[in-house]
This record gives C-alpha cells, sequence and structure tokens, in this order.
C-alpha cells in the first residue's frame, strides 16, 4: 500500500498547529500551514535541513527556531518552525531581510511569525517518535533524540551562539536601515522640504546607536550624506564643508548618544532648509519649486519666460507676476542668478576657458556674462576664478 504523505501532513499539522512541509528529494511534494506567510522562512535553511539522513532527527537555527525532521525512504517530513524563545520585532526583521522581503512587508511577516505556536521541544520530539515510529517501525522516546543530561548545556551553547549571530544579524539590519533612511534624506534635503525631514525624526532617532561610537558613526555618515546632497542642490561647497566641520567638530565633543541624535537632526535641519532657501526664497511655494526645477533642468539654454510658463500651463502674464510676488524678484533676474550661480561653480572647479562657459550658459555672449558678475559681485569672472585658485 503506498504511503499518503499529503494525508500524514494535514493531520500532523492539524494536531500540533505547526507548519507541515514534505519532501521528496528536493522537492515540496506537500505543505500545510495554519498562517499565511509572505515568504517561508525554512527557505533559509532547507538546504542543510535536506542533507540530514537520520530517520529522525530536530534541527534549531541560530535564530532558535526548532524543525523537526523524520526521513523515510526518499521522503522527509519537516515539521516546523516552532518559537523555542520570545522573538523581538528587530530578529524578525533581521530575517525578514535575509529572506529579501522588502521593507514595507516586514511588520506583516513579523505579526505572522509570532502567530506560530511555541510547542516545548519534548512535545514536538515525542510528535516525531510518534510519526517515526508509524513510517520506519522504529520504537523511540525522547531521551533517546535527546540526552537530558547534556541538553540544558547544549542548549544554552546554542542559545548563546544564537544571540551573537542575532547581534552581528541586527548590526547588518541597522545598516541597511541606514542605507534605506539615506534614499529619503537625499530626496528630503535635496527638494529643501524641511516639512518631510519632520516627519522622519521619530524614524531617524531609532538609528541613534548601541554606544557612543556607533553614534558618532551615524552622524559622520548622515553628515555627508547631507553635504553632497546639499552642494548638488546649489549650496555652495565652501560654505557646506565649513558648515560640516563645524558640526563634525560638534560632535566630537559630545559624550552622550541623546545629544549627538539631536545635534544629526539640527544638522540635517540645516542643510535641508538651506537648499530650501536656494529653491524657494524664504516662502515656500510650489510655483517657485517647479520654475527652479524648470531653469536649473535648461541651464545649459536660453530660457524665455514663455517656455517656463508654457511647461506649467500658465500664462506669461500670470506667471511674471506671481513668482514675483512669491519670490520676492523677477523672473528674468531669477534667471539670471541661476546661470551666474552655475557659472561660479564652473569657474571654481572647472579649467573650461570664460566664453565656453558663457556659451554653456545660453549667455547671448561672454561680454553679457561680464556684464552680470560685474553687477552681483562686483569682479569679472577672471578675477572670481583667479581668487578661488590663489
Amino acid at each position: 500500500m503506498e504511503t499518503d504523505y499529503s494525508y500524514i501532513g494535514s493531520c500532523i499539522g492539524a494536531l500540533c498547529d505547526l507548519p507541515v512541509r514534505v519532501y521528496k528529494g528536493k522537492d515540496l511534494i506537500y505543505s500545510y500551514s495554519g498562517i499565511s506567510l509572505n515568504k517561508d522562512p525554512i527557505l533559509l535553511y532547507i538546504d542543510t535541513i535536506l542533507t540530514i539522513s537520520s530517520r529522525i532527527c530536530y534541527y534549531i537555527t541560530p535564530d532558535l527556531y526548532f524543525y523537526g525532521i523524520v526521513n523515510h525512504e526518499d521522503v522527509c517530513i519537516v515539521l516546523g518552525p516552532s518559537r523555542q524563545n520570545a522573538e523581538t520585532d528587530n530578529a524578525l526583521f533581521a530575517t525578514a531581510h535575509k529572506l529579501g522581503i522588502p521593507e514595507s512587508e516586514w511588520k506583516r511577516f513579523a505579526a505572522d511569525m509570532k502567530k506560530l505556536s511555541c510547542v516545548p521541544m519534548d512535545k514536538a520530539i515525542q510528535l516525531l517518535c510518534m510519526l517515526n515510529y508509524f513510517l520506519n517501525n522504529e520504537k523511540l522516546n525522547v531521551t533517546d533524540i535527546v540526552k537530558y543530561d547534556s541538553f540544558k548545556e547544549a542548549l544554552s551553547r546554542e542559545l548563546t551562539t544564537a544571540r551573537r549571530k542575532a547581534e552581528k544579524n541586527s548590526e547588518h539590519l541597522r545598516f541597511s536601515k541606514l542605507y534605506s533612511l539615506e534614499q529619503k534624506m537625499v530626496y528630503t534635503i535635496y527638494k529643501g522640504d524641511v516639512d518631510s525631514l519632520e516627519e522622519m525624526r521619530e524614524e531617524l532617532s531609532d538609528l541613534s546607536g548601541n554606544t557612543l561610537h556607533e553614534s558618532r558613526l551615524y552622524f559622520v555618515i548622515s553628515s555627508a550624506v547631507a553635504v553632497r546632497t546639499a552642494i548638488k542642490a546649489g549650496m555652495d561647497s565652501y560654505d557646506a564643508f565649513t558648515w560640516n566641520r563645524k558640526f563634525v567638530r560638534e560632535c566630537d565633543g559630545l559624550t552622550e548618544k541623546d545629544k549627538i541624535s539631536a545635534l544629526r537632526y539640527r544638522m540635517l535641519q540645516f542643510f535641508t532648509n538651506e537648499v530650501r532657501k536656494i529653491r524657494m526664497g524664504t516662502s515656500p511655494s510650489k510655483l517657485v519649486i517647479d520654475t527652479a526645477n524648470y531653469i536649473r533642468e535648461h541651464i545649459s539654454e536660453t530660457i524665455r519666460t514663455d517656455q517656463i510658463a508654457e511647461a506649467l500651463y500658465l500664462s506669461r502674464s500670470h506667471l511674471s507676476r506671481k513668482f514675483k510676488s512669491e519670490a520676492g524678484m523677477t523672473l528674468s533676474d531669477f534667471i539670471i542668478f541661476e546661470k551666474a550661480e552655475e557659472a561660479k561653480r564652473m569657474l571654481r572647479y572647472t579649467e573650461k576657458p570664460i566664453s565656453d562657459i558663457s556659451s554653456d550658459l545660453g549667455f547671448s555672449s561672454q561680454s553679457h556674462l561680464i556684464r552680470v558678475f560685474r553687477k552681483l559681485e562686483g569682479i569679472t569672472p577672471k578675477e572670481y576664478r583667479n581668487k578661488f585658485n590663489m
């Protein structure tokens, strides 16, 4: 009579309220689970589990989940996972990260994993013994599988090893989350979006680090991100690096993690606000942001007011009037200002001839660029370049 492994799996699963999987070779031929997980955690360990050839055995993962194993001919029945300890959200987030689950789904994964039954290890092994007797006609007791004289010591070693690995996983997770936050910070600072930064405040404080060294490390990483982004958004690089050195020196003098965390937020707030002023003046306005973005995207062209108005679906007169009201300067002056700022960066950081810079930025002539410079800076482009290359 052919063994109905699917029937056995469903009965065992219903009896102990644990997931059950049946493998033939390396192929999964049946699975049962009372909960729905967006990804099966056994995927992290199945290659190891399937190499176990003993008729009955168990496997404890580094994060202390129990899997029971019964082999019969070329079929492997795996029971579990069952929790052997209380699991923290961070540890479950680390597992989700290893499984490749998107961060947006980590909380759901953690919540579902906490629904797993916590079956005592001796009870689970007793169930394995019964299944082994049914399939392999071999009578064994729990004490045959686990030698209790050494069990506590062995489990203690496993717990210690698991905690150490969990600490490493937690460290990796913190840096993964830091990278994710970096992407949010880049976008927020580049847009000069002070409101969004405030919404991130609590999330940023969660990554303050467990030690003073970690707190300072996170500060340095965050400040480097802020400086690069602010310069990219138009902040003068000399000013940006000067302020960054000031913040880093202040951080070096702090000896409390909370104060470092507060300083980090103040530093991010400073650079975000500087970009906001560059993009919008001192009054937030979507119109000014959209206009500034258009100008920066077309900085190498001859930009006309009617082109911007068409791109923003506004009349030329309405755009000119509204922009002056919200930005405090005329649109034509703002275009010239933006082109002059880009010319200053090119003069400082490239060796391009002034005539080429003038042409690249859509000035009508080199003389036009010189006149703009004299008006805004009080010196010529050549004098400006010499000033910064002394």
